[in-house]
């Protein structure tokens, strides 16, 4: 594959170095796994009109939804397209197929792609609406330094009443080049599979060494072009699920001392979370003081999950409360392997457990919609409001532009903190 020649790289277009020396193989010095997940877009342009995307998708339905030789809708896009990508009119069983199918069309193609959420795009708390953009859609920034183009691709979708996606207007051009050769260096196209990460590990434990064993995975897909990562990804997955693993490693370690806490005090409470291969995915404990302090301040809670393990790119997740004098108090914590919706209702459930069952009345947390949806299924009646802190933090992006800038985030910070009620602070800002 080739790479850029000139000084010129762009965000997505990072340069690797694609060979391991001999020190390599030994897997000693491997970087950290990076994220590979594609998050929701925060341009400030990223406003979404669940009306627009109705009357999109009410056009696609008007005309002939692509059906199987037997005449039955399809549900499965890149089968009756012939691997093509979605196209207007397609029916998906679930909105994850169809952003697969999506995003596997853009890896062809040479760009990526990001879901773009809205509250507008939600019915009674349930996802009604989606829409794909281009990963370089939005106005680039002046002060940033931004991959930005204002690209108008795009694919509207609808729910429909029997759960299944039907996609609605797509926009294919693109205002910038596109180079699929340039997708392997993309962090959304660069996943090892369910088998290719198998067989690593089952290598490894054979005890080949790291560089031998990549080097046979290439071979075994035609060439590291085709392997859909790169060889510092392999790298980062075997380390990794080293020390996951329980019986060998930090996780073992780990065990141990909850073990010995629990010897020490019989309501210490703790539970890890592992996957069918004994590999280490979520962990929760709890201090008997925070047992009992959760009797007497369990009105507000607050779940912040901003603090990062940096070795295992675990996130550190932490339960906080007030007590009568108003200052915080420690009420459990938690390591995630990964921030989606099933690790956070195995949380929320198994802290809920541990705590006689007795759910707070409100809790607060960051804009995360794993987090909100969790929630949602493990605790309904729970009020659930977001914090101010990240609220906050948007303002330089959401009001960029805005004339007299200064000026404008002044008095919206003194409308939100002088108002006690919605009426008060919509009234203040009219």
């Amino acid at each position: 594959m080739e790479l850029p020649t000139d000084n010129t790289i762009d965000d997505e277009r990072e340069i690797y170095d694609l060979t391991i020396d001999d020190e390599e193989c030994g897997g000693e010095g491997m970087e950290p796994p990076t994220d590979n997940t594609v998050g929701e877009d925060e341009d400030a342009d990223a406003t979404v009109d669940a009306h627009n995307l109705d009357d999109d998708v009410s056009g696609a339905i008007d005309h002939e939804i692509p059906t199987s030789g037997n005449g039955e809708s399809q549900l499965e896009g890149g089968q009756v397209n012939g691997g093509a990508g979605p196209r207007s009119g397609m029916l998906y069983a679930t909105i994850d197929s169809l952003f697969d199918d999506y995003q596997a069309h853009a890896r062809r193609s040479g760009f990526s792609a990001v879901k773009r959420t809205n509250r507008k795009m939600y019915d009674e708390k349930e996802l009604k609406y989606a829409q794909f953009v281009c990963s370089k859609a939005g106005k680039r920034n002046s002060r940033l330094l931004s991959k930005k183009t204002d690209c108008e691709a795009r694919l509207n979708a609808k729910k429909l009443a029997d759960g299944s996606w039907v996609v609605g207007k797509i926009i294919s051009e693109h205002n910038h080049d596109l180079d699929p050769s340039y997708s392997i260096l993309m962090p959304a196209h660069r996943q090892l599979t369910v088998h290719q990460k198998r067989q690593l590990e089952a290598i490894d434990i054979a005890g080949i060494r790291p560089c031998k064993n990549i080097r046979l995975l290439e071979v075994q897909c035609g060439g590291p072009e085709n392997l859909g990562a790169l060889r510092k990804d392999c790298q980062n997955y075997i380390e990794e699920r080293r020390r996951m693993m329980i019986g060998d490693g930090d996780a073992e370690a780990v065990r141990n001392l909850f073990n010995r806490l629990k010897l020490r005090d019989g309501n210490f409470y703790h539970l890890m979370d592992t996957d069918n291969e004994g590999h280490l995915r979520n962990v929760l404990w709890i201090y008997p003081r925070s047992r009992a302090a959760y009797e007497d301040f369990h009105d507000a809670v607050s779940f912040d999950t901003t603090y990062l393990v940096n070795r295992h790119q675990m996130p550190f997740a932490a339960f906080i409360g007030v007590n009568h004098h108003g200052h915080f108090i420690l009420l459990g914590c938690a390591l995630v392997t990964q921030e989606n919706t099933s690790s956070f209702k195995w949380m929320f459930s198994n802290w809920l457990a541990a705590m006689g069952g007795v759910a707070h009345v409100g809790i607060i947390t960051d804009q995360d919609e794993s987090i909100k949806q969790a929630l949602f299924e493990v605790m309904p009646d729970t009020i659930h409001r977001y914090c101010i802190w990240h609220i906050m933090a948007k303002l330089p992006i959401k009001f960029r532009g805005v004339a007299d800038y200064n000026k404008v985030v002044t008095k919206w910070k003194g409308n939100v903190y002088d108002s006690l009620d919605k009426d008060t602070f919509e009234t203040k800002w009219a």
